[in-house]
């Protein structure tokens, strides 16, 4: 009896610990949802702390990334910002991801009550996962051409 008790312990806890491991698509998530909190708190540097140190784009480089974020958080405080549509690619340890967010800022500006939908890739670095790709493909239903995290705003 005591034997058949602790065959059913490892097997509640070999599904324990099934169910508390976390898929690279849900990291993702929780990365992306750590990105819209910070957007939110305006802290660029939280944001870019999600990005690969070696990030470039051939427009900006992680260091000009967080300025263009500091500069539109200033320009556009949101009051809430959250990712739906979340479509994960994974491929060993790089990932491509589509999703939109969902943006509620100050004023009548472009991104009050606004969307935009990006296209991001990501590398496994170590134990987490990092943005190697920022493209925003649609501002409010249009169409960005070129990617631009909102030239011009």
């Amino acid at each position: 009896m005591l034997v058949v008790g602790f065959l059913a312990a490892g097997v509640l806890l070999a599904v324990l610990a099934d169910w508390l491991r976390t898929s690279p698509a849900e990291e993702i998530g929780v990365l992306l949802d750590g990105c819209c909190g910070a957007a939110v708190a305006r802290d660029a540097d939280a944001i870019v702390s999600a990005i690969a140190d070696d990030y470039q784009d051939g427009r900006y480089a992680k260091e000009a990334l967080r300025d263009r974020f500091a500069s539109l958080l200033g320009s556009y405080p949101l009051h809430a910002a959250s990712v739906s549509g979340l479509d994960v690619d994974v491929q060993g340890s790089v990932a491509y991801a589509k999703f939109r967010t969902r943006l509620r800022a100050e004023g009548e500006g472009m991104l009050a009550g606004g969307t935009v939908d990006w296209d991001m890739a990501f590398r496994r670095d170590g134990e987490r996962w990092v943005i190697t790709r920022i493209t925003a493909t649609h501002l409010n239903g249009q169409e960005l051409r070129g990617g631009g995290l909102f030239e011009g705003y």
